[in-house]
């Protein structure tokens, strides 16, 4: 039977998983310890190991790209590229059109 992560076979608090967790993982100030519920450091709990199960499947996923760009060759892009267009382009002649504007304004 597993039992809830703060809980011991016995029933009683994990107390020393307790602390690593909210100390060593979370990095928490050492007031939080009296601060939160053992609910509350289960959700902490949960929460983490999601973001971490996300991570590692990234790292997955990018070895898996990885092998396969080896393995056959090819350029197998992951993620999609911006539109790169040449907006805001100015020729010399605007340039200094723009500046003689500026320069009869302020002078």
């Amino acid at each position: 039977m597993l039992l809830p992560f703060p809980l011991k076979s016995n029933g009683f608090l994990d107390e020393e998983g307790i602390f690593k967790l909210v100390i060593g993982t979370f990095r928490l100030p050492l007031h939080y310890l009296e601060e939160l519920t053992p609910q509350e450091i289960g959700w902490l709990r949960e929460s983490h190991l999601e973001r971490e199960k996300e991570k590692y499947e990234m790292i997955a996923y990018a070895f898996q790209v990885g092998y396969y760009r080896a393995k056959t060759g090819k350029k197998v892009e992951m993620f999609k590229k911006a539109n790169k267009s040449k907006v805001g382009t100015i020729t010399k002649e605007e340039k200094q059109k723009e500046l003689d504007i500026l320069n009869k304004l302020f002078d």
